[in-house]
């Protein structure tokens, strides 16, 4: 008996084992970046000649080969980081990943990183001009934040050889971190400053394209001098209503005390009843209108609250999480968490997301749950239908899909007690949908899963919904296996009741086709047939904490793609394994691109365990990293 007993363990080993290998296809790539410094790719953005812009920071650019144009860039108006020397870099790579085009790149010290690269036009078009965003010294107190600019080149039609304009924007904490700012196609850039959670400040503005500060007409926060010739800030709307006011620029302030950006200024606004988006009914014309008594006077500003519910506002600043601006109108997008106490005095944290046209006029807004539990009476709901939210929430990323001219949210709980995230099989729009995941499922609440959902840019309304939640690794409560052959017998998650494990998204795009994809960590992760690697289902051996990525079809009812990258460990033991950081995900023709970089262990100062599996090695690239190493993958199926 023990010795059957050990022939199915390393049965299913080796059948783990084999599930590591690569899938075989000629036209992938995976490698790690050459040389011996230290370098991180952190973003990408693929240009419409197909190439792509590889975003990050190096310790040295000698990585670099010598016939490889480059140009240095000014660090001119930059408040540095003088204290680590870093070189924020972008690095231009031929569609395949096989030849570098053209380097640029700061001088040491001027960045951290560079963290976001985007471009004014929209996908599949001819490509616009290019912005970025780049990570500065932590400050809080003084100009630490990010950088916002923009290039005089495009990479195809002219090489970029300086920056037009500069802004250094004031951010703290995870603001510094996500630095969330979109531009349009007329080249404006909308923009977050400020601390999350915090009694500080937290704003968004607009820049105009050539870098100066924005007016925008229907905002209520105006900066600029009064009648008297004083400099004053201002609030009221439409910004035409007050010639005598000459605004230098306009924000969305969202700072909730003394401010009411996003809060009703009548009682008929603050008492109106609309659509929630999916189904049911909600209060108040603005989302803020749930943490207050009542509306907003700007003359007499006041911070009554509870609200209708029994929310009370803990930290005045939220934390804005995503920014979007849709290039073909230039209509703007902000989704944003706001730290607030439940009625017994808990702490707790409620997500919104707010639409608005390129004036600054509100379309609509989504709490992304139903505040109220039952449908409508008549119109109205009674007293005892008003529910609060105990999960935390919060709004970390947004992108547009045009093709089914959606907003797509990628949102994130923290717990499941009463109310949580609309749930994939409840979407009132389409009955009968069902997501690839319809809600949150286990015992384990101390946890941190995601949530995607696609919302309808005229209105609002929830088209799509699914969680995202990788099984614990002991896979308990999981369902029958999945009949579908992609999925190769892992089990439904609608299936049973299975306990999911944290699964956090750290970056969510959309192709042309309304196909989501995203890059997260997660423990025992879905791998689809078609994986460059599998996870090890259970039974086939231990899983490992992984960094995956991920493409769901339009409607988000299944999956196209699902593989994890990460160096092999033992099946059996879990011993070795390498742990990787994948930043970026860009969608390409039947695949997708992903780059990231390995992890460090601090005390030997060598990569975390065994390597990844590369594959069409480029002249550039190395199948080991030495210390932190840039990892450059094209995924196809």
């Amino acid at each position: 008996m023990e010795s059957v007993a050990m022939f199915k363990q390393l049965a299913a080993g080796f059948a783990c084992l084999l599930g590591f290998l690569a899938n075989g296809q000629a036209a992938q790539v995976v490698t790690y970046a050459g040389g011996n410094e230290n370098k991180a790719f952190v973003t990408a953005c693929q240009l419409s000649d197909g190439s792509i812009l590889l975003g990050g920071w190096a310790e040295s650019l000698t990585w670099i080969p010598a016939d490889v144009p480059r140009t240095p860039l000014s660090a001119e108006g930059i408040k540095g980081s003088p204290e680590n020397g870093r070189i924020g870099f972008i690095l231009q790579v031929s569609g395949d990943g096989q030849k570098l085009l053209r380097l640029i790149h700061l001088p040491p010290g001027a960045v951290d990183t560079i963290r976001h690269i985007r471009v004014s036009s929209l996908p599949g078009a001819s490509t616009g001009e290019v912005f970025f965003s780049a990570t500065l010294k932590d400050d809080p107190k003084g100009s630490g934040g990010y950088l916002l600019t923009k290039l005089d080149g495009n990479f195809i039609k002219a090489p970029p050889q300086k920056l037009l304009w500069v802004r250094n924007v004031f951010a703290a904490g995870d603001t510094r971190e996500i630095q969330p700012w979109d531009v349009g196609g007329d080249g404006k850039v909308v923009y977050a400053s400020g601390q999350s959670y915090s009694r500080e400040w937290m704003a968004v503005y607009r820049l105009k394209s050539d870098g100066m500060d924005d007016t925008v007409e229907d905002w209520r926060c105006h900066w600029g001098v009064d009648a008297k010739g004083k400099e004053t800030e201002a609030q009221f709307t439409p910004l035409s209503s007050r010639p005598d006011f000459k605004a230098t620029r306009s924000g969305l302030a969202m700072k909730l005390w003394g401010r009411g950006c996003l809060r009703s200024w009548t009682q008929e606004d603050y008492d109106a009843w609309l659509p929630d988006g999916n189904g049911r009914l909600k209060k108040g014309r603005w989302p803020d209108d749930y943490y207050f008594k009542g509306p907003f006077d700007p003359a007499k500003p006041t911070n009554d609250g509870p609200g209708y519910t029994g929310y009370s506002i803990n930290s005045p600043c939220p934390r804005v999480g995503a920014i979007l601006v849709d290039r073909r109108n230039n209509d703007f997008y902000v989704g944003y968490s706001v730290q607030t106490r439940l009625p017994d005095g808990n702490p707790d944290f409620e997500p919104a997301l707010v639409a608005m046209t390129r004036t600054g006029k509100l379309k609509w807004w989504s709490r992304l749950y139903h505040e109220f539990l039952s449908k409508q009476k008549d119109g109205t709901y009674q007293a005892g239908d008003a529910r609060n939210s105990t999960p935390d929430q919060y709004v970390d990323h947004l992108a547009m899909d045009v093709a089914g001219n959606n907003v797509v949210v990628g949102a994130r709980c923290h717990g499941n007690n009463v109310v949580n995230l609309w749930a994939g099989n409840e979407v009132a729009a389409r009955p009968g949908a069902r997501g690839f995941q319809d809600h949150f499922s286990g015992k384990n609440g101390n946890i941190h899963i995601s949530w995607l959902g696609k919302l309808s840019v005229d209105d609002g309304h929830l088209f799509a919904a699914t969680y995202v939640a990788e099984y614990v690794d002991g896979m308990d409560g999981a369902g029958a296996p999945s009949r579908e052959p992609l999925l190769e017998g892992w089990p439904s998650y609608n299936a049973g009741w299975p306990n999911v494990n944290t699964t956090r998204l750290h970056d969510l795009q959309v192709d042309d086709n309304g196909r989501v994809y995203i890059i997260a960590t997660g423990r025992r992760v879905v791998t689809t047939a078609n994986a460059y690697m599998k996870m090890p289902k259970k039974g086939e051996g231990v899983s490992q904490w992984c960094n995956f990525v991920r493409v769901y079809t339009p409607d988000m009812n299944t999956l196209v793609y699902s593989s994890i990258l990460s160096g092999k460990w033992d099946p059996t033991t879990g011993a070795e394994g390498g742990k990787v950081e994948l930043r970026s995900v860009v969608p390409v023709p039947n695949g997708a691109l992903v780059v990231g970089a390995n992890a460090l262990d601090e005390k030997p100062k060598q990569p975390t365990g065994t390597p990844l599996l590369t594959t069409k090695v480029p002249t550039w690239g190395t199948e080991k990293p030495i210390g932190i190493t840039g990892i450059f993958s094209r995924l196809e199926w």
